[in-house]
């Protein structure tokens, strides 16, 4: 499955979500799966020490490349926010909370791999790639006051507010600051090492 996936690779650096298929509707590719293709390389690598796998990092290097090309000048990614049941933000074009939490886990992910099979210089960028984000994540996206941190961030109020309203979201938005949620607290502790 992990190979499979890398072979469904695109110019542009994304792996498809749906590997079974042709399909290139909305879930095509969803940014989300593709950190947790990358979680699980490690994972498997990690239960098995295999490291016949050495090939994928190629394709994963190119998997972070697309999301660090879609970073904004917080240094934080602007992509499709993390799309699981329930979570307010699903399918929200943002700075989102969710899925640079999974960004930064897939950047450490990847630089272990990188070390693991001897690509010491690639695993070192990876892991500035990941320290920088940490750092733009804790600077723009924690809620001092609430001491969590916001669901996401806009360009402006009047853009979020016209994206939540389209999928019929009622959250408070200011200065680009969509309010915290519960994903948005959950999702940074699962990435183990964003939460400030």
């Amino acid at each position: 499955m992990l190979r499979r996936t890398s072979l469904t690779q695109q110019p542009d650096g994304r792996v498809k979500a749906n590997t079974y298929s042709d399909r290139w509707d909305i879930h095509g590719y969803m940014e989300d799966r593709s950190c947790d293709w990358i979680q699980g390389i490690r994972r498997y690598y990690e239960s098995t020490g295999d490291a016949a796998l050495r090939e994928l990092l190629k394709p994963v290097v190119l998997q972070t490349k697309w999301f660090l090309a879609h970073r904004t000048i917080h240094g934080l990614v602007n992509a499709r926010k993390w799309v699981v049941l329930g979570n307010p933000m699903g399918y929200q074009n943002c700075e989102g909370a969710g899925l640079n939490a999974f960004v930064f886990k897939a950047l450490i992910d990847a630089a272990y791999l990188g070390n693991v099979i001897g690509e010491k210089q690639q695993a070192n960028e990876l892991n500035i790639e990941a320290s920088q984000l940490k750092h733009a994540f804790n600077t723009y996206l924690w809620d001092k006051e609430k001491g969590t941190y916001y669901a996401g961030h806009f360009e402006n109020d009047s853009i979020g507010k016209q994206s939540l309203l389209s999928r019929k979201l009622n959250l408070t938005i200011q200065n680009g600051n969509v309010e915290p949620t519960f994903h948005a607290a959950l999702f940074p502790n699962r990435s183990h090492e964003v939460p400030c």
